[in-house]
């Protein structure tokens, strides 16, 4: 049907196209309610459908102000984007004249929606979102800064909103009227909401040399939710003020606090972290921060006394390989049992650990020791028949490979 509709503008049917275009959008906006698109198929033909419109609009040059009301209408009624930045699409089409009338239609919808400041409460109207896309698009055209700040300011219900108006005044060169958003932005949200608005901030202040007060938003950060990403942040404000060395004695020594049981209470930090922190308290992060430093045998050290994540331990392994394959064996062999213990049929990822550990128990000369070690582990799991049937299909392969190297 949409090939037929091309023809007929290939023909000189342009503004017969017009009309047919926009009831096959619509058509198609229901049936979508109907299919599963997630290959975007669907959206593909009203793409198609759209870009037919706007051949014919610039052919047949159509009445603007009639245009401008039509597209301003879909654009609000739309469900699925279509028709989206219509004024910018059109805009040649449309002419001084349409363009006018757009705006006359899009201000009459922007008077009627509300100033929303309260954080979390936000429009709650379909149109509210629509109008405010339409005359984001229109000051964005415009290429006017303060009017399109005016329209993001309608709605201060979430701290990102606070971060966009801080960001456009930064990329226009306003770094003063953005550090002045991004602070307000830090007082009216939520502390749990404002980690990037605070970020902003710090980067802000260090711009403009005051690296104390950067600093103390970044500790507060790490303070409060100590990760490695924090500890980075930590360290390179740190460094921009030189005086890394004792914010890193204060770093680590909190993180042993943690670890210990003695930091601050629950408060900013979010659900991971307070899952590390007041249930598991390995020494993961530990491991992490002297992994990221180069200091791998301080983080074999941590592991030792206090555990870590699996993943680490396994970055742990790789890293002992050449100097110490015992240490290497040992944790291969037990994630490949940790594996195979919580695998429901499929023992590939254990099978593989296996063959690693396999692999260093050949480089000590230690083979036969492995072979008791893995007749141990495949008795003790006996009931799993897949994995029984792999082994043995893959036994040979277990303790000889290596040696073919």
């Amino acid at each position: 049907a949409i090939d037929a509709v091309e023809a007929l503008l290939r023909n000189g049917q342009a503004e017969g196209v017009i009309g047919l275009c926009e009831e096959g959008v619509r058509l198609l906006a229901v049936a979508i309610e109907e299919v599963d698109d997630s290959d975007g198929y669907m959206m593909s033909l009203i793409e198609r459908l759209q870009d037919l419109h706007l051949q014919a609009c610039i052919e047949a040059k159509p009445d603007p102000k009639s245009l401008a009301r039509k597209l301003f209408q879909a654009e609000m009624s739309a469900g699925y984007g279509e028709w989206s930045n219509a004024a910018g699409v059109y805009a040649e089409v449309l002419g001084e004249e349409g363009m006018a009338a757009y705006r006359t239609l899009a201000e009459a919808a922007w008077a009627k929606v509300p100033v929303v400041a309260e954080p979390g409460r936000d429009y709650g109207k379909e149109s509210h979102y629509a109008i405010t896309r339409i005359m984001e698009a229109l000051a964005r055209k415009s290429g006017n800064i303060d009017e399109l700040v005016a329209v993001l300011e309608r709605n201060l219900s979430h701290a990102n909103q606070y971060l966009r108006i801080a960001e456009i005044y930064r990329q226009a060169e306003e770094r003063d009227k953005a550090l002045a958003w991004a602070e307000r932005g830090m007082k009216a949200m939520p502390a749990n909401e404002g980690a990037r608005l605070r970020q902003f901030v710090a980067e802000e202040y260090r711009h403009n040399d005051r690296h104390a007060d950067a600093l103390r938003i970044v500790w507060i950060e790490f303070r409060d939710g100590p990760s490695l990403e924090n500890y980075k942040r930590l360290e390179d404000f740190a460094r921009a003020a030189e005086d890394w060395e004792d914010w890193r004695g204060q770093a680590l020594a909190h993180v042993r606090r943690t670890i210990a049981g003695n930091g601050s209470k629950p408060g900013k930090a979010d659900a991971f972290v307070q899952s590390w922190r007041y249930g598991k308290r390995d020494h993961s992060l530990l491991v992490e921060v002297f992994l990221h430093e180069g200091l791998e045998e301080q983080a074999w050290k941590e592991a030792q006394a206090g555990g870590c994540s699996d993943g680490l331990w396994l970055r742990l392994a790789e890293l002992r390989e050449k100097l110490h394959p015992n240490d290497a064996k040992a944790i291969y062999l037990r994630l490949g049992e940790q594996s195979i213990l919580h695998a429901s049929g499929n023992y590939d990822e254990g099978v593989a650990l296996l063959e690693r550990a396999a692999a260093q128990a050949q480089a000590l000369g230690k083979s036969e020791e492995f072979e008791a070690e893995l007749d141990l582990l495949l008795r003790k799991y006996k009931a799993k028949r897949n994995l029984q049937k792999r082994a043995a299909a893959r036994r040979h392969f277990l303790y000889l490979v290596t040696a073919a190297k």
